[in-house]
């Protein structure tokens, strides 16, 4: 999720998060991970207001390509 710089501070990503969590919570969802790139820190704040704690993951990934083979 993001939101255009332009428009950052206006509420927007809030109400998103809000309404997001809101249709979650109706499909009994309970719990909500957020990944944010390691360089993006300055989003942390935002959602710390939202009641986010940060916690230590690791995240692997592997881009396949159509050549992979696996024995």
């Amino acid at each position: 999720m993001a939101v255009n710089p332009a428009l950052q501070g206006l509420g927007i990503g809030r109400k998103l998060v809000e309404a997001l969590e809101k249709r979650f919570k109706e499909r009994g969802v309970t719990r909500v991970f957020i990944m944010v790139n390691q360089d993006n820190k300055k989003v942390l704040p935002f959602y710390s207001l939202l009641g986010y704690e940060v916690k230590e993951y690791i995240t692997l990934s592997k881009k396949l390509t159509p050549n992979t083979d696996i024995e």
